[in-house]
């Protein structure tokens, strides 16, 4: 038996083109980091050395807390890296040896980062790394007499 064709006829859709702008230029926009901030580089030069000054006596203290000549204790050469945020304050420190490093020294050196100041940045938040090199613990040797 043959079907019939009748019925109620069904328009076809009307799509409508959405004209949208992308999303991904202003995703990328807003997850992209800051500019960094900006301090005088003689400045922070100067107030980095004086952080730096007491940094060395972590391999001492290290030494004489585990009763050991301070050239018994491994330390030599750290990357130090930091942010100064828009307060002064170092945040986010970081400690990398890149030779060996007792850890003990280590941890001074970290403790002593998170309690550093510096003049505060314009602009936001200035990431900073440098490297910190311990002098030779072992004396330097006395001249010869002729």
């Amino acid at each position: 038996m043959p079907v019939a064709h009748e019925g109620t006829t069904i328009a076809p859709a009307v799509l409508r083109q959405s004209h949208e702008a992308p999303v991904a230029p202003a995703a990328v926009v807003a997850l992209a980091p800051p500019p960094p901030g900006v301090i005088d580089e003689k400045l922070l030069a100067g107030e980095i050395a004086s952080r730096f000054q007491p940094l060395a006596l972590c391999r001492i203290d290290v030494a004489r807390s585990k009763q050991l000549r301070a050239e018994e204790v491994e330390a030599d050469r750290l990357t130090l890296r930091w942010t100064i945020d828009p307060t002064g304050k170092a945040t986010a420190t970081q400690v990398v040896a890149t030779t060996p490093v007792d850890a003990d020294v280590l941890h001074c050196v970290k403790l002593q980062m998170t309690t550093w100041t510096f003049s505060r940045p314009s602009g936001g938040p200035l990431p900073v790394e440098r490297v910190f090199s311990f002098r030779s613990a072992e004396p330097a040797p006395l001249p010869t007499v002729r």
